[in-house]
């Protein structure tokens, strides 16, 4: 889902765009296309979408590309791009990165990561969010995957023996079987 609000808005780069500002075109991360913020004035633009982590995964890791390209010569609380995890009520859950003063204002591409495993069981939002306050701030967004790993194996260590608390001559092994 994508939120426009002011001059802009994200669109389908296909590596002929030429996005408002001194860049010019530039081509996507991996494959064939990528999303660009592209404003010709101040606004906000988001574009999120909202998924499920099962409650048994063992991980889940959000990763994603960017290219941060902003012209106005810094970042401030107007000036910022953020990639937040939200409820589906659009409350802030966690921030996974976000834009400071003083960071490199021309980026090539980065590759992200941020963990999601504190989530399991819920459904969220992600939000990849790109504000701007002071113009000619292009965001290139690539490459976005939530991965999650098979459920976890559970295992029980077998002891067998009269001692209440069993030690390493008690144990017999593990199984699966409960």
């Amino acid at each position: 889902t994508k939120k426009a609000t002011g001059n802009g808005e994200f669109i389908i780069n296909d590596g002929n765009v030429d996005p408002p500002g001194p860049d010019g075109p530039m081509p996507p991360f991996k494959g064939s296309f990528s999303a660009l913020s592209q404003q010709t004035g101040g606004g906000e633009n988001e574009i999120w979408q909202e998924i499920a982590i099962p409650g048994d995964a063992s991980s889940a890791v959000l990763r994603w590309a960017d290219r941060i390209r902003n012209h106005a010569g810094v970042f401030t609380d107007s000036q910022k791009f953020t990639v937040e995890i939200r409820n589906t009520n659009d409350t802030v859950l966690a921030v996974a990165y976000s834009t400071q003063p003083g960071d490199v204002l021309l980026a090539d591409w980065e590759e992200r990561s941020y963990d999601l495993s504190a989530f399991r069981g819920q459904t969220i939002r992600l939000a990849f969010n790109e504000q701007d306050g002071l113009f000619y701030f292009n965001v290139h967004l690539d490459n976005i995957s939530v991965r999650v790993s098979e459920t976890a194996l559970t295992t029980y260590d077998v002891y067998f023996g009269t001692n209440a608390s069993p030690g390493p001559a008690q144990h017999l092994g593990a199984t699966t079987n409960s």
